[in-house]
Protein backbone atom coordinates (compact mmCIF):
# COMPACT_ATOMS: atom_id res chain seq x y z
CA UNK A 1 0.00 0.00 0.00
CA UNK A 2 2.91 2.54 -0.76
CA UNK A 3 1.90 5.26 -2.71
CA UNK A 4 3.92 5.87 -5.95
CA UNK A 5 5.56 9.42 -4.12
CA UNK A 6 7.08 7.57 -1.17
CA UNK A 7 8.19 4.52 -3.40
CA UNK A 8 10.24 7.38 -5.55
CA UNK A 9 11.66 8.69 -2.36
CA UNK A 10 12.81 5.55 -1.38
CA UNK A 11 14.23 4.94 -4.89
CA UNK A 12 16.77 7.92 -4.01
CA UNK A 13 16.12 9.99 -7.25
CA UNK A 14 14.91 13.48 -6.54
CA UNK A 15 14.00 14.30 -9.53
CA UNK A 16 11.75 11.31 -10.02
CA UNK A 17 9.96 12.24 -6.58
CA UNK A 18 9.66 16.51 -7.74
CA UNK A 19 8.02 14.61 -10.99
CA UNK A 20 5.33 12.63 -9.03
CA UNK A 21 4.79 15.34 -6.42
CA UNK A 22 4.26 17.82 -9.62
CA UNK A 23 1.74 15.54 -11.27
CA UNK A 24 -0.10 14.76 -8.20
CA UNK A 25 -1.00 18.30 -7.32
CA UNK A 26 -2.16 18.90 -11.38
CA UNK A 27 -4.22 15.58 -11.13
CA UNK A 28 -6.01 16.10 -7.48
CA UNK A 29 -9.47 17.80 -8.98
CA UNK A 30 -9.40 14.54 -11.38
CA UNK A 31 -13.14 12.66 -10.16
CA UNK A 32 -11.93 9.24 -11.99
CA UNK A 33 -8.35 7.31 -11.30
CA UNK A 34 -6.14 7.37 -14.10
CA UNK A 35 -6.30 3.83 -16.53
CA UNK A 36 -4.45 1.03 -14.84
CA UNK A 37 -2.27 0.46 -18.24
CA UNK A 38 -1.11 4.41 -17.24
CA UNK A 39 2.67 4.71 -16.07
CA UNK A 40 3.57 4.37 -12.76
CA UNK A 41 3.83 8.22 -11.76
CA UNK A 42 0.16 8.74 -12.55
CA UNK A 43 -1.40 6.07 -10.87
CA UNK A 44 -4.25 6.46 -8.67
CA UNK A 45 -2.55 8.52 -6.56
CA UNK A 46 -4.83 11.46 -6.03
CA UNK A 47 -3.67 13.29 -3.26
CA UNK A 48 0.01 13.69 -1.73
CA UNK A 49 -1.49 13.53 2.15
CA UNK A 50 -1.58 9.64 0.63
CA UNK A 51 -0.02 7.70 3.52
CA UNK A 52 2.09 4.46 3.26
CA UNK A 53 4.54 2.06 5.12
CA UNK A 54 1.50 1.12 7.68
CA UNK A 55 0.29 4.82 8.21
CA UNK A 56 3.33 7.10 7.58
CA UNK A 57 3.39 9.91 4.95
CA UNK A 58 6.52 10.88 2.57
CA UNK A 59 7.38 14.23 4.27
CA UNK A 60 7.69 12.12 8.05
CA UNK A 61 10.06 9.90 6.29
CA UNK A 62 12.29 12.26 5.13
CA UNK A 63 12.41 14.09 8.13
CA UNK A 64 13.35 10.70 9.63
CA UNK A 65 15.92 10.43 7.46
CA UNK A 66 16.92 14.02 7.86
CA UNK A 67 17.33 14.19 3.72
CA UNK A 68 16.76 18.44 3.66
CA UNK A 69 16.70 18.19 -0.71
CA UNK A 70 13.49 16.32 -0.61
CA UNK A 71 11.60 17.84 2.39
CA UNK A 72 12.20 20.88 0.53
CA UNK A 73 11.07 19.90 -2.61
CA UNK A 74 7.62 18.39 -0.63
CA UNK A 75 7.30 21.93 1.06
CA UNK A 76 7.95 23.29 -2.25
CA UNK A 77 4.46 23.78 -3.00
CA UNK A 78 0.89 23.54 -0.56
CA UNK A 79 1.52 20.91 1.07
CA UNK A 80 -1.38 18.97 3.36
CA UNK A 81 0.41 16.45 5.38
CA UNK A 82 2.51 18.68 7.36
CA UNK A 83 0.71 17.88 10.44
CA UNK A 84 -0.29 14.33 9.87
CA UNK A 85 1.01 12.09 12.17
CA UNK A 86 2.65 8.76 11.04
CA UNK A 87 5.40 6.07 11.68
CA UNK A 88 6.24 4.46 15.34
CA UNK A 89 4.59 6.65 17.97
CA UNK A 90 2.11 8.63 15.28
CA UNK A 91 4.93 11.75 15.42
CA UNK A 92 4.14 14.37 13.25
CA UNK A 93 7.19 15.13 11.00
CA UNK A 94 7.89 18.24 13.57
CA UNK A 95 8.35 15.80 15.97
CA UNK A 96 10.55 13.44 14.64
CA UNK A 97 12.75 16.63 13.16
CA UNK A 98 12.19 17.25 17.13
CA UNK A 99 13.50 13.87 18.59
CA UNK A 100 16.54 13.50 15.40
CA UNK A 101 17.66 16.68 17.12
CA UNK A 102 17.39 18.63 13.51
CA UNK A 103 17.15 22.37 14.32
CA UNK A 104 17.22 23.21 10.57
CA UNK A 105 14.79 20.98 9.59
CA UNK A 106 12.66 22.29 12.92
CA UNK A 107 12.79 25.46 11.80
CA UNK A 108 11.61 25.04 7.94
CA UNK A 109 8.58 22.92 9.25
CA UNK A 110 7.67 25.54 11.43
CA UNK A 111 8.03 28.17 8.80
CA UNK A 112 6.05 26.23 6.34
CA UNK A 113 3.43 26.33 9.24
CA UNK A 114 3.59 23.12 11.20
CA UNK A 115 1.71 22.99 14.30
CA UNK A 116 4.17 23.31 16.74
CA UNK A 117 1.73 22.35 20.03
CA UNK A 118 0.29 18.94 18.19
CA UNK A 119 0.17 16.41 20.75
CA UNK A 120 0.90 12.68 19.73
CA UNK A 121 -1.65 9.55 20.88
CA UNK A 122 0.55 9.68 24.26
CA UNK A 123 0.36 13.70 24.94
CA UNK A 124 3.77 14.34 23.63
CA UNK A 125 4.52 17.28 21.71
CA UNK A 126 7.77 18.70 19.83
CA UNK A 127 9.11 20.34 22.97
CA UNK A 128 8.54 17.20 25.21
CA UNK A 129 10.28 14.81 22.72
CA UNK A 130 13.23 17.08 22.70
CA UNK A 131 13.33 18.14 25.93
CA UNK A 132 13.28 14.20 27.24
CA UNK A 133 15.93 13.16 24.52
CA UNK A 134 17.99 16.61 25.93
CA UNK A 135 17.97 18.23 22.53
CA UNK A 136 19.28 22.07 23.74
CA UNK A 137 18.65 23.50 20.45
CA UNK A 138 15.92 22.02 19.12
CA UNK A 139 14.33 23.28 22.31
CA UNK A 140 15.28 26.85 21.79
CA UNK A 141 14.15 27.32 18.61
CA UNK A 142 10.63 25.61 19.43
CA UNK A 143 10.78 27.88 23.00
CA UNK A 144 11.65 31.04 20.45
CA UNK A 145 8.94 30.22 18.36
CA UNK A 146 6.31 30.07 20.95
CA UNK A 147 5.94 26.41 21.84
CA UNK A 148 3.66 25.84 24.98
CA UNK A 149 6.14 25.13 27.64
CA UNK A 150 3.69 23.50 30.69
CA UNK A 151 1.79 21.22 28.39
CA UNK A 152 0.63 17.61 29.94
CA UNK A 153 1.65 14.49 27.87
CA UNK A 154 -0.96 11.74 29.10
CA UNK A 155 1.22 10.62 31.96
CA UNK A 156 0.82 14.55 33.68
CA UNK A 157 4.68 15.21 32.72
CA UNK A 158 5.43 18.64 31.31
CA UNK A 159 8.51 18.88 29.35
CA UNK A 160 10.23 20.15 32.44
CA UNK A 161 9.65 16.64 34.42
CA UNK A 162 10.53 15.03 31.19
CA UNK A 163 14.13 16.71 31.00
CA UNK A 164 14.71 16.08 34.53
CA UNK A 165 14.12 12.57 34.48
CA UNK A 166 16.88 12.07 32.32
CA UNK A 167 19.49 14.34 33.76
CA UNK A 168 19.25 17.15 31.07
CA UNK A 169 20.39 19.90 33.27
CA UNK A 170 21.21 22.27 30.49
CA UNK A 171 17.36 21.66 28.73
CA UNK A 172 16.27 22.10 32.24
CA UNK A 173 17.90 25.61 32.86
CA UNK A 174 16.46 26.81 29.30
CA UNK A 175 12.83 25.39 30.02
CA UNK A 176 12.78 27.72 33.24
CA UNK A 177 13.70 30.49 31.80
CA UNK A 178 11.33 30.08 28.84
CA UNK A 179 8.70 30.09 32.35
CA UNK A 180 8.42 26.74 32.96
CA UNK A 181 6.90 25.83 36.50
CA UNK A 182 9.95 24.63 39.14
CA UNK A 183 7.45 23.44 41.45
CA UNK A 184 4.68 21.46 39.17
CA UNK A 185 4.22 18.07 40.67
CA UNK A 186 2.50 15.24 38.52
CA UNK A 187 -0.53 13.10 39.59
CA UNK A 188 2.15 11.21 42.00
CA UNK A 189 2.90 14.61 42.95
CA UNK A 190 6.64 13.72 41.99
CA UNK A 191 7.81 17.79 40.94
CA UNK A 192 11.61 18.09 38.97
CA UNK A 193 13.32 18.15 41.95
CA UNK A 194 12.04 15.16 43.32
CA UNK A 195 12.54 13.37 40.08
CA UNK A 196 15.82 14.17 39.71
CA UNK A 197 16.82 12.93 43.49
CA UNK A 198 15.14 9.92 42.68
CA UNK A 199 17.38 9.00 39.69
CA UNK A 200 20.46 10.66 41.39
CA UNK A 201 20.52 13.71 38.48
CA UNK A 202 22.95 15.62 40.45
CA UNK A 203 23.55 18.65 38.32
CA UNK A 204 19.57 18.78 37.61
CA UNK A 205 18.84 19.18 41.48
CA UNK A 206 21.93 21.66 41.41
CA UNK A 207 20.11 23.70 38.97
CA UNK A 208 16.64 22.99 40.46
CA UNK A 209 17.69 24.14 44.19
CA UNK A 210 19.58 27.39 42.36
CA UNK A 211 16.74 28.19 40.71
CA UNK A 212 14.20 28.35 43.94
CA UNK A 213 12.91 24.43 43.48
CA UNK A 214 10.86 23.74 46.58
CA UNK A 215 13.41 21.79 48.80
CA UNK A 216 10.47 19.77 51.30
CA UNK A 217 8.02 19.39 48.66
CA UNK A 218 5.82 16.17 49.44
CA UNK A 219 4.92 13.51 46.96
CA UNK A 220 1.45 11.56 47.66
CA UNK A 221 3.30 8.86 49.18
CA UNK A 222 4.86 11.57 51.69
CA UNK A 223 8.44 11.33 50.43
CA UNK A 224 10.54 14.20 50.34
CA UNK A 225 13.12 14.96 47.90
CA UNK A 226 15.88 14.10 50.90
CA UNK A 227 13.80 10.65 51.14
CA UNK A 228 14.28 9.40 47.63
CA UNK A 229 17.58 10.56 47.79
CA UNK A 230 18.69 8.63 50.86
CA UNK A 231 16.20 4.92 50.02
CA UNK A 232 18.58 5.34 46.89
CA UNK A 233 22.04 6.05 48.10
CA UNK A 234 22.33 9.14 45.92
CA UNK A 235 25.22 10.48 48.84
CA UNK A 236 26.04 13.53 46.55
CA UNK A 237 22.32 14.56 46.08
CA UNK A 238 21.64 13.95 49.98
CA UNK A 239 24.75 16.35 50.89
CA UNK A 240 23.08 19.06 48.73
CA UNK A 241 19.66 18.82 49.90
CA UNK A 242 20.63 18.92 52.92
CA UNK A 243 23.32 21.99 52.35
CA UNK A 244 19.71 23.73 50.69
CA UNK A 245 18.12 23.66 53.94
CA UNK A 246 16.12 20.34 53.46
CA UNK A 247 14.41 19.37 56.77
CA UNK A 248 16.41 16.33 57.79
CA UNK A 249 13.54 14.63 60.35
CA UNK A 250 10.57 15.26 57.90
CA UNK A 251 8.57 12.05 58.40
CA UNK A 252 6.06 10.68 55.88
CA UNK A 253 2.63 9.49 56.94
CA UNK A 254 3.71 6.73 58.81
CA UNK A 255 6.45 8.03 60.71
CA UNK A 256 9.55 7.05 58.76
CA UNK A 257 12.45 9.71 58.64
CA UNK A 258 15.26 9.63 56.12
CA UNK A 259 17.27 7.80 58.52
CA UNK A 260 14.92 5.17 58.95
CA UNK A 261 14.96 4.84 55.32
CA UNK A 262 19.11 4.90 54.57
CA UNK A 263 19.10 2.64 57.75
CA UNK A 264 16.88 0.19 56.68
CA UNK A 265 18.11 0.75 53.19
CA UNK A 266 22.11 -0.29 54.47
CA UNK A 267 22.83 3.11 53.34
CA UNK A 268 26.07 3.63 55.65
CA UNK A 269 27.66 6.67 53.90
CA UNK A 270 24.39 8.34 53.62
CA UNK A 271 23.48 7.55 57.54
CA UNK A 272 26.70 9.34 58.42
CA UNK A 273 25.50 12.50 56.53
CA UNK A 274 22.88 12.25 58.39
CA UNK A 275 23.35 11.74 61.71
CA UNK A 276 26.50 14.40 60.76
CA UNK A 277 23.79 17.09 60.06
CA UNK A 278 22.11 16.12 63.74
CA UNK A 279 19.29 13.82 62.41
CA UNK A 280 17.14 12.20 65.32
CA UNK A 281 18.05 8.18 66.40
CA UNK A 282 15.01 8.63 68.60
CA UNK A 283 12.44 8.98 65.81
CA UNK A 284 10.21 5.89 65.44
CA UNK A 285 7.87 5.31 62.92
CA UNK A 286 3.98 4.24 63.59
CA UNK A 287 5.28 0.21 63.67
CA UNK A 288 7.71 1.49 66.44
CA UNK A 289 10.83 0.64 64.62
CA UNK A 290 13.47 3.22 65.34
CA UNK A 291 16.63 3.72 62.65
CA UNK A 292 18.64 1.28 64.78
CA UNK A 293 15.61 -1.50 65.19
CA UNK A 294 15.26 -1.12 61.17
CA UNK A 295 19.55 -1.70 60.30
CA UNK A 296 19.37 -4.24 63.15
CA UNK A 297 16.54 -5.90 61.55
CA UNK A 298 17.36 -5.97 57.71
CA UNK A 299 20.83 -7.27 58.98
CA UNK A 300 23.12 -3.81 58.47
CA UNK A 301 25.81 -4.97 60.80
CA UNK A 302 27.99 -2.04 59.91
CA UNK A 303 25.05 0.69 60.26
CA UNK A 304 24.23 -0.91 63.59
CA UNK A 305 27.83 -0.44 64.94
CA UNK A 306 27.82 3.22 63.25
CA UNK A 307 24.57 4.10 65.73
CA UNK A 308 26.20 1.86 68.78
CA UNK A 309 29.20 4.11 68.22
CA UNK A 310 26.72 7.25 68.14
CA UNK A 311 25.30 6.13 71.85
CA UNK A 312 21.97 5.00 70.84
CA UNK A 313 19.85 3.11 73.31
CA UNK A 314 21.49 -0.65 72.61
CA UNK A 315 17.90 -1.86 73.68
CA UNK A 316 15.53 -0.27 71.56
CA UNK A 317 16.86 2.48 70.02
CA UNK A 318 14.25 5.02 72.34
CA UNK A 319 14.36 5.72 75.57
CA UNK A 320 10.53 3.67 76.41
CA UNK A 321 11.97 0.08 77.10
CA UNK A 322 8.57 -1.19 77.47
CA UNK A 323 7.39 0.01 73.50
CA UNK A 324 8.59 -2.15 70.97
CA UNK A 325 11.24 -5.13 70.07
CA UNK A 326 14.84 -4.41 70.53
CA UNK A 327 17.25 -4.64 68.20
CA UNK A 328 18.30 -7.80 69.23
CA UNK A 329 14.91 -9.26 69.24
CA UNK A 330 14.50 -8.00 65.67
CA UNK A 331 18.11 -9.61 64.78
CA UNK A 332 17.57 -12.67 66.05
CA UNK A 333 13.86 -13.42 64.16
CA UNK A 334 15.78 -12.96 60.70
CA UNK A 335 18.51 -14.92 61.99
CA UNK A 336 20.86 -12.19 61.44
CA UNK A 337 23.93 -13.67 63.55
CA UNK A 338 26.70 -11.23 62.73
CA UNK A 339 24.23 -8.05 63.89
CA UNK A 340 23.40 -10.16 67.17
CA UNK A 341 27.02 -11.40 68.41
CA UNK A 342 27.81 -7.40 67.88
CA UNK A 343 24.74 -6.18 69.85
CA UNK A 344 25.58 -8.47 72.44
CA UNK A 345 29.25 -7.33 72.62
CA UNK A 346 28.20 -3.95 73.25
CA UNK A 347 25.73 -4.83 76.16
CA UNK A 348 22.40 -5.57 74.54
CA UNK A 349 20.03 -7.50 77.13
CA UNK A 350 19.99 -10.81 75.72
CA UNK A 351 17.04 -11.70 77.89
CA UNK A 352 14.96 -8.84 76.81
CA UNK A 353 11.30 -9.28 75.84
CA UNK A 354 9.14 -7.72 74.06
CA UNK A 355 5.17 -7.30 74.97
CA UNK A 356 4.06 -10.43 74.07
CA UNK A 357 7.29 -12.05 75.72
CA UNK A 358 9.06 -12.86 72.75
CA UNK A 359 12.69 -12.96 73.54
CA UNK A 360 15.82 -12.98 71.42
CA UNK A 361 15.92 -17.00 71.38
CA UNK A 362 12.38 -17.79 71.35
CA UNK A 363 12.12 -15.79 67.88
CA UNK A 364 15.77 -17.62 66.59
CA UNK A 365 13.97 -20.99 67.80
CA UNK A 366 10.64 -20.20 66.05
CA UNK A 367 12.07 -19.14 62.89
CA UNK A 368 14.38 -21.94 62.65
CA UNK A 369 18.08 -19.94 62.67
CA UNK A 370 20.03 -22.52 64.92
CA UNK A 371 23.36 -20.79 64.34
CA UNK A 372 21.42 -17.61 65.78
CA UNK A 373 20.05 -20.10 68.18
CA UNK A 374 23.42 -21.53 69.61
CA UNK A 375 24.99 -18.33 69.64
CA UNK A 376 22.76 -17.34 72.13
CA UNK A 377 22.53 -20.44 74.39
CA UNK A 378 26.36 -19.79 74.22
CA UNK A 379 26.38 -16.40 75.46
CA UNK A 380 23.89 -16.69 78.17
CA UNK A 381 20.63 -16.65 76.86
CA UNK A 382 17.85 -18.36 79.38
CA UNK A 383 17.12 -21.52 77.65
CA UNK A 384 13.82 -21.27 79.97
CA UNK A 385 12.36 -18.00 78.48
CA UNK A 386 8.05 -18.09 77.55
CA UNK A 387 6.50 -15.77 75.95
CA UNK A 388 2.63 -14.85 77.19
CA UNK A 389 0.98 -18.05 76.11
CA UNK A 390 3.76 -20.08 77.84
CA UNK A 391 5.51 -21.41 74.59
CA UNK A 392 9.14 -21.62 75.39
CA UNK A 393 11.78 -22.59 72.58
CA UNK A 394 11.05 -25.98 72.13
CA UNK A 395 7.06 -25.67 71.65
CA UNK A 396 7.73 -22.61 69.34
CA UNK A 397 10.46 -25.03 67.25
CA UNK A 398 8.31 -27.92 67.50
CA UNK A 399 5.50 -26.16 65.66
CA UNK A 400 7.43 -25.03 63.09
CA UNK A 401 8.91 -28.44 62.20
CA UNK A 402 12.73 -27.33 63.02
CA UNK A 403 14.20 -30.51 63.60
CA UNK A 404 18.00 -29.25 64.12
CA UNK A 405 16.52 -26.44 66.24
CA UNK A 406 14.52 -28.58 68.56
CA UNK A 407 17.32 -31.46 69.18
CA UNK A 408 19.42 -28.56 69.95
CA UNK A 409 17.24 -27.08 72.56
CA UNK A 410 16.78 -30.72 74.09
CA UNK A 411 20.43 -31.32 74.55
CA UNK A 412 20.70 -28.09 76.44
CA UNK A 413 18.34 -29.21 78.75
CA UNK A 414 15.03 -28.07 77.99
CA UNK A 415 12.26 -30.76 79.34
CA UNK A 416 10.72 -32.40 76.30
CA UNK A 417 7.13 -32.95 77.91
CA UNK A 418 6.60 -29.22 79.36
CA UNK A 419 3.37 -27.49 78.22
CA UNK A 420 2.05 -24.20 77.59
CA UNK A 421 -1.09 -22.44 79.03
CA UNK A 422 -3.22 -24.65 76.64
CA UNK A 423 -1.31 -27.67 78.07
CA UNK A 424 0.45 -28.65 74.41
CA UNK A 425 3.40 -30.20 74.65
CA UNK A 426 6.14 -30.10 72.13
CA UNK A 427 5.00 -33.43 70.60
CA UNK A 428 1.30 -32.52 70.49
CA UNK A 429 2.53 -29.54 68.44
CA UNK A 430 4.56 -31.49 66.09
CA UNK A 431 1.98 -33.96 65.53
CA UNK A 432 -0.44 -32.29 64.76
CA UNK A 433 0.84 -30.53 62.04
CA UNK A 434 2.66 -33.29 60.71
CA UNK A 435 5.74 -32.65 61.47
CA UNK A 436 6.99 -36.05 61.25
CA UNK A 437 10.75 -35.42 61.82
CA UNK A 438 10.44 -33.61 64.90
CA UNK A 439 8.11 -36.46 66.09
CA UNK A 440 11.15 -38.40 65.99
CA UNK A 441 13.56 -36.42 67.50
CA UNK A 442 11.05 -36.10 70.36
CA UNK A 443 10.05 -39.75 70.71
CA UNK A 444 13.80 -40.70 70.98
CA UNK A 445 14.43 -38.27 73.46
CA UNK A 446 11.96 -39.64 75.75
CA UNK A 447 8.71 -37.64 75.21
CA UNK A 448 5.29 -38.99 76.56
CA UNK A 449 3.79 -40.48 73.25
CA UNK A 450 0.13 -40.46 75.45
CA UNK A 451 0.54 -37.04 77.20
CA UNK A 452 -3.03 -35.74 77.27
CA UNK A 453 -3.24 -31.82 76.03
CA UNK A 454 -6.56 -29.64 75.80
CA UNK A 455 -9.34 -31.66 75.77
CA UNK A 456 -7.54 -34.88 76.42
CA UNK A 457 -6.24 -35.10 72.91
CA UNK A 458 -3.18 -36.84 72.46
CA UNK A 459 -0.23 -36.48 69.68
CA UNK A 460 -1.89 -39.67 67.82
CA UNK A 461 -5.56 -38.24 68.25
CA UNK A 462 -3.90 -34.73 66.84
CA UNK A 463 -2.17 -36.36 64.04
CA UNK A 464 -5.83 -37.84 63.29
CA UNK A 465 -7.97 -35.18 63.48
CA UNK A 466 -5.36 -33.07 61.15
CA UNK A 467 -5.10 -36.20 58.39
CA UNK A 468 -1.15 -36.51 58.75
CA UNK A 469 -0.57 -39.98 58.03
CA UNK A 470 2.58 -40.45 58.40
CA UNK A 471 2.67 -39.06 61.72
CA UNK A 472 -0.56 -41.26 62.55
CA UNK A 473 2.24 -44.43 61.46
CA UNK A 474 4.70 -43.18 63.51
CA UNK A 475 3.29 -42.80 66.19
Amino acid sequence: NWSPLTVAYFSGYLELVHLIYMQTLENENVSQPSPPEAPIVVASCNSIATKSRNGDTALRIACERRDLKVIKTLLRDTYNDLNLPGGYGGFTPLMTASEDCNPDVVAILLEAGANINLKNGDGFTALSIAAYRGHLPVVEILLDKGASVDMLNTAGSTPLLLAASNGHANVVDILLKGGANINFQNGDGHSALSIAANLGHLAVVEMLLHKGASVDMLDTAGWTPLMVAAFNDHENVVGILLKAGATVDAQRPNGTTALCIASERGHLSVVEMLLEKGASVDMADKKDNSPLVAAAWHGHANVVDTFLKARVSIDNGVTDQNKRNTPLIRAAGKGHVGVVALLVKEGANINAQCPHGSSALLVASEYGFLDTVTFLLEHGASIDAVDKDGDNALLLAAHSGLDGVVKTLIEKGLSVDFTNNEGKSALLNAAMEGHVGVVLVLLHAGANIDQRGPNGTTALLGACKNGHLEAVKLL
